[in-house]
């Protein structure tokens, strides 16, 4: 058996669930997975309710987790389609990034409409440097990829599944764009055609697409035109991925590291 010795690993795309959903899982429970996996530190995203949209919330989760976490973490501050972003002065101090949900997903954070999309990267922007994670697909990916063409605001753009969305971001990327991408173990390994057999342990968000979309994320892994690899880590019970309406996400922790 062949051994590798390499460094540890960051994970800069996680939901740890606790507060209002412990239920699903800990704080402890998932850095600790994060430990096993591999991972020295993960970066954990705003949608946990209640969600990390006010400076006062990520400043109380921050002490939250700090006294329950098994290895270093961040965390991501959460744009609200009726904030102005004036919360970001401050904020931005202790938070890993800003997220931007600007299609459907877990939680109440949706940026439905360009205007928002636009406000909230222009009062991040001003304040800080650190980047912008964006869930962004199909259509509303190339729109936000518009806004970082006008505003030049450093974006990261999360769980990247189809061909036409690597076509759009290789392109910004030799237009020299400050943008970076990320994909995830399972729309590398899983396909559409892993549904029927998976039922609602593959309901995921962006879906899994086709084979000939799973190919062009290997071949964008190759190139190097995708920066990360992110687990999307988000943990349910076993009784929610088996109903009748399972929600979005799976766990990865421990299984993206061979």
């Amino acid at each position: 058996m062949t051994l590798l010795t390499i460094p540890g690993a960051v994970d800069p795309h996680v939901h740890l669930r606790d507060l209002d959903w412990a239920h699903k899982a800990t704080v402890e429970s998932e850095t600790a997975a994060a430990l096993a996996g591999g991972y020295w530190a993960v970066l954990d995203m705003p949608n946990t309710p209640p969600n990390t949209t006010t400076s006062q919330r990520l400043h109380a989760k921050y002490q939250f987790v700090g006294t329950r976490a098994r290895c270093d973490f961040g965390l991501y501050m959460g744009a609200d389609q009726a904030g102005d972003g004036s919360e970001y002065a401050v904020g931005s101090r202790e938070a890993a990034g800003l997220k931007m949900y600007c299609d459907q997903t877990t939680g109440s954070l949706l940026l439905d409409d360009q205007g928002s999309r636009r406000r909230h990267l222009r009062a991040w922007g001003a304040v800080t440097d650190k980047p912008v994670a964006v869930h962004a697909e199909g259509e509303t990916l190339a729109a936000v990829l518009e806004l970082v063409r006008e505003l030049k605001v450093r974006v990261h753009f999360c769980h990247v599944s189809s061909a036409t969305e690597i076509a759009l971001l290789r392109e910004a990327k030799r237009d020299g764009m400050p943008i970076s991408i990320g994909v995830t173990p399972h729309h590398l390994y899983l396909n559409a055609d892993d549904r029927t057999r998976l039922g609602g342990f593959a309901m995921v968000k962006p879906p899994l697409k086709t084979p000939a979309d799973q190919e062009a994320l290997w071949e964008a892994v190759r190139d190097g035109t995708v920066d990360t690899i992110e687990s999307d880590h988000a943990p349910h019970t076993r009784a929610e991925k088996e109903s009748e309406n399972p929600p979005f996400g799976l766990p990865g922790l421990e299984t993206t590291l061979p």
